[in-house]
């Protein structure tokens, strides 16, 4: 009987039983840590011009029209500006070795 009434003493009076906390995964943020700075060193190997078409286009979500007039140029030259861009994106050692989980 003692044995019994040892195991469900408490250390200290003010002590609560613990109820069954359910098993929820809680994001610590590290991922969107880690994809940040992926993404602003990736971003950081691009040329001034290149890296501000991409802000404006896929950061600032501005068209390329609205993208051209903000930056003083022609429409195409956004377009290739932009595709030399992401072709240089997709090859970055920065971006390359994100884990599947982390990319969005």
């Amino acid at each position: 009987m003692n044995c019994h009434r040892d195991s469900r003493r408490r250390r200290w009076w003010g002590e609560r039983p613990t109820k069954h906390l359910p098993e929820t995964h809680t994001a610590d943020g590290t991922d969107a840590v880690v994809l940040a700075d992926a993404v602003r060193r990736a971003l950081g190997n691009l040329s001034k011009a290149n890296r501000d078409v991409v802000v404006l286009r896929y950061f600032v979500h501005l068209s390329e029209q609205q993208t051209a007039r903000v930056l003083d140029i022609a429409p195409g030259t956004v377009k290739s500006r932009l595709s030399r861009a992401l072709i240089q994106l997709s090859l970055d050692p920065h971006l390359a070795d994100l884990p599947q989980e982390v990319t969005p």
